[in-house]
């Protein structure tokens, strides 16, 4: 009885381990979908376009699939060349 009460609990502990974990990671997702979002704002600056850039390469690896969902973006930069 005190050993299925003991599995019962620790399933309950993993369960909500790993739900606390997924919530952490989509929360972090969603920071850097913000970040990028903020960042293509920006970008249509004059003033800041550059900077943006180094920026948005600063995000690195995590923020790829933020970019790439804003690669339909038509607007024209102020800027068209990319050193």
């Amino acid at each position: 009885m005190a050993v299925h009460f003991f599995a019962t609990t620790l399933a309950i502990l993993l369960l909500l381990s790993a739900e606390m974990a997924s919530a952490a990671q989509v929360s972090r997702e969603r920071s850097v979908d913000e970040q990028v979002a903020a960042l293509v704002e920006k970008m249509l600056n004059k003033k800041t376009e550059r900077q943006v850039f180094s920026q948005l390469e600063a995000l690195g690896c995590p923020a790829v699939p933020a970019i790439i969902q804003r690669m339909d973006d038509r607007r024209i930069l102020s800027n068209l060349h990319i050193a």
